[in-house]
């Protein structure tokens, strides 16, 4: 009896320690004096609720919208500092009416489940779409949910996470770790591994990870989740005037911004993974102003010759990853994941003006110089040391790295007859953009495969003005504009000894583009250059390891443009470089294999294809390279010729309309499949790849064909015809034999094609008006 009743003491134990309890939040309640535990009984503040759940219990959140109502640290009192803040495994789901009795009733579409960092609720949206603008109050809360020691069963699913605003200088701590208010406005995770499942953050904003920051091993998994219009965003601007009377005047002044990760960071080993999720219109947004005037003022008479305005300014903006920043380790992992209408945004603009002002016959000699720098990398994702990230099944379509600066500099001097100042104006601005959807750096080799990369935009433009003006003949304006764009959808930088993988990989309309303009107002200008250089319109392989086997890479382009607009000059250059519209491979301990691919249709003002600034390809085989004379008569000096690669039209499906007549890739009408007949269709190399499927899943029959897509084919293998044909142009296959007895009325064309025959019985009848052919050709290849 005593043991049947210490089983049964033990049971009870086991069942108080792992039950499982539900509370329920409903924004409407007064107050959180009820039980919590059922939906008339709810906790009106959802922090409550965390609170008082220990371990994987759940949370049932109402629609509505709720706001931060505590601090995670007594030291950290204010407003502000009020989040979100889990450090125990419990399970939150949004998304009720407050009627469900069981969780999969739940529509968190419909049912907006909504946690705010608009603490004072006077935030402001204006526009839609791709259009909207949002406005910020300075009271935000830093961080709208903050994690520390969770596993992937703590769970947060069904909320939208909206209006954090990470631009704080100071630190908190919570559970023993120290946390920055400038990263993660909508999710910090510390050492921390939430499962964050149909989630959606927007208008969120920081300096570093406008939306989520992940630290310290951080391995959260998120999945069908939503990232939208969040802003990782820096502006920084100086201004300084300066005027004297009969001496000297300088103005010397200088602004920086950076601003990485538009909607993620990940730092510190942090390994996220992401499934079935977008980003879009997600921004990593800089802008350096500096305003810079010197002004002398001489009424000291003609002996005062030695005065002088000196105006000095330096001025840089840098944005890395319009949606994603990744560093230092973490590998993150994306399945099924759209990047789209992402972009690193750098704006630079400096003015920089020196007078001197004489009165009678003084003098007196004036000066003004600036340096601009703006540069932009990954209007997606940008990657560096350390870390290999995987992309499987991902979509980047039209993000982009822009760079746009402006510099002006104006000097002048007395203007009277005797003057004998000698003004000088220098202007110098420089714009570089590099990669539209990703950029890899410092060991950081990513694998992508199955993946499409479509019109991407890696853009420079830069224009660098310099005025001088005075009586003398020695007025001297000098100007350099800079404008380079390297890889409109890759860029690789990487020192590490491994091969960054691009398998079954669509690159098609991705562009680099640059525009340099220097303008010069001077009698004497010693240096103009306006230079504008556009490499790797897809991809620019930088002194790394690439590997590249059934890549279709099409219709990728490199633009520039330059001016140079002076009155005289001992030194003018206007420069213009568009090479490897497709490729460009540089450095000199650059390798790169290409294998069954296809490199096509690119565009550039030489060297339309590839461009090689460093060692020849590795290798090239069974590929399709157009202007190499295939491998019988091979004349392309930028690689080497492996054997069985062909110079022949591809016959894509549709190659003006990429994503098929039904707008979406990843489907069987996508453009840049074969079409029957295509020569790239079982010419392929399977001995040396260990995968057996395409771009889409299609299996590969026999040898695989070249290209990101293998040639499949819907044909049956016999087809008996006969309903009668009226007006319509069709055609009809078998992979075997058909048999016809129908009637072709005008007026039309059409096709029988059967791989063995084509049998037109008693009453088949071709009308007056009517195209018929009929061919034995098997319409699904030797496949």
């Amino acid at each position: 009896m005593k043991k049947i009743l210490s089983c049964l003491l033990l049971s009870l134990i086991i069942h108080k320690a792992t039950a499982q309890s539900v509370y329920y939040v409903d924004s409407q309640k007064p107050d959180n004096v009820l039980s919590g535990l059922s939906w008339s009984n709810a906790f009106k503040d959802l922090q409550y609720a965390i609170d008082l759940a220990t371990v994987n219990d759940e949370i049932w959140v109402k629609a509505g919208t709720y706001l931060p109502t505590e601090t995670p640290s007594p030291a950290d009192p204010g407003l502000k500092e009020k989040t979100f803040h889990f450090s125990h495994d419990v399970k939150v789901f949004g998304g009720f009416n407050g009627t469900e009795t069981e969780r999969n009733q739940r529509n968190w579409h419909s049912n907006l489940s909504i946690l705010s960092g608009d603490i004072l609720q006077n935030d402001s949206i204006v526009g839609i779409a791709e259009n909207v603008t949002f406005y910020h109050s300075g009271d935000n809360v830093y961080h709208v949910i903050t994690t520390a020691n969770l596993s992937n069963a703590a769970i947060i699913d069904g909320f939208v996470i909206t209006s954090g605003h990470a631009k704080g200088e100071n630190d908190f701590t919570f559970e023993t770790y120290t946390y920055n208010h400038n990263t993660g406005a909508g999710l910090t995770n510390y050492s921390s591994s939430p499962t964050i499942n149909n989630c959606v953050f927007e208008h969120n904003r920081a300096t570093y990870g406008g939306a989520i920051y992940n630290t310290e091993e951080s391995h959260s998994e998120y999945d069908s989740c939503t990232f939208q219009h969040n802003y990782a965003y820096d502006f920084s601007s100086a201004e300084q005037s300066t005027s004297e009377s009969n001496t000297d005047s300088d103005a010397d002044v200088g602004a920086s911004a950076l601003a990485y990760g538009g909607a993620f960071y990940n730092n510190r080993d942090a390994a996220p993974h992401l499934e079935n999720s977008i980003f879009r219109y997600n921004y990593a947004v800089t802008k350096a102003t500096t305003s810079s005037y010197a002004l002398s003022d001489i009424n000291l008479g003609s002996s005062a010759q030695d005065i002088e305005a000196t105006a000095y300014s330096e001025a840089s903006s840098n944005s890395k990853g319009g949606a994603f920043y990744n560093y230092f380790g973490s590998s993150p992992v994306f399945e099924n994941v759209t990047f789209e209408f992402n972009q690193a945004i750098s704006k630079t603009n400096t003015r920089v003006e020196a007078v001197v002002q004489a009165h009678s016959l003084a003098d007196g000699e004036s000066s003004a110089y600036d340096e601009a720098y703006a540069t932009s990398f990954g209007g997606a994702v940008f990657s560096r040391i350390g870390g290999n990230p995987v992309f499987n099944k991902c979509l980047f379509s039209e993000n982009s790295a822009i760079c746009e600066l402006n510099s002006e500099t104006i000097a002048t001097a007395p203007l009277h007859a005797n003057s004998t100042s000698q003004p000088y104006s220098e202007s110098e601005g420089e714009a570089e953009a590099f990669g539209g959807a990703c950029y890899f750096e410092s060991s950081s080799v990513p694998q992508i495969t199955n993946s499409i990369f479509y019109k991407n935009l890696a853009k420079a433009n830069t224009d660098s003005d310099a005025q001088s003006s005075g009586a003398g003949d020695y007025n001297t304006a000098s100007t350099e504009a800079n404008a380079d764009a390297y890889g409109g959808a890759i860029f690789i930088n990487s020192t590490s000894l491994e091969y960054a993988i691009l398998r079954n990989v669509l690159f098609s309309n991705n562009t680099t583009d640059t525009d340099a303009r220097a303008h010069s107002n001077g009698k004497l200008s010693i240096f103009e250059d306006a230079d504008a250089i556009s490499k790797g319109g897809a991809l620019w392989s930088y002194n790394a390891r690439t590997d590249l086997s059934n890549v279709t890479l099409v219709n990728n382009e490199c633009l520039a443009n330059s001016v140079a607009d002076i009155n005289s000059s001992d030194f003018t250059a206007d420069l213009e470089i568009a090479t490897g519209g497709g490729i460009t491979i540089g450095g000199g301990s650059s390798k790169t294999n290409v294998l069954n691919s296809i490199i096509w249709g690119n565009l550039g003002d030489t060297l339309p294809n590839i461009e090689l600034t460093g060692d020849k390809i590795d290798k090239m085989a069974y590929s399709i390279m157009q202007g190499s004379g295939g491998s019988t008569a091979w004349n392309f000096d930028q690689a080497i010729d492996g054997g069985h690669n062909l110079d022949t039209i591809p016959n894509f499906k549709n190659m003006a309309n990429p994503r098929g007549f039904d707008g979406l890739f990843f489907t069987a009408d996508d453009g840049l499949g074969l079409s029957f007949g295509s020569p790239a269709i079982d010419k392929g190399d399977s001995s040396t790849i260990s995968y057996s499927t395409d771009i889409l899943g299609t299996a590969h029959f026999g040898k695989t064909d070249i290209g990101a897509y293998e040639f499949f084919c819907e044909a049956p293998a016999t087809l008996d015809i006969t309903q009668d044909i009226n007006g319509v142009d069709t055609s009809h296959e078998a992979i075997e034999f058909i048999t016809a007895t129908n009637s072709l009325n005008p007026a039309a064309n059409i096709n029988y094609n059967a791989g063995k025959s084509i049998i037109l019985n008693p009453g088949f009848e071709v009308n007056n008006g009517v195209v018929f052919e009929a061919k034995i050709e098997n319409p699904c290849g030797s496949n």
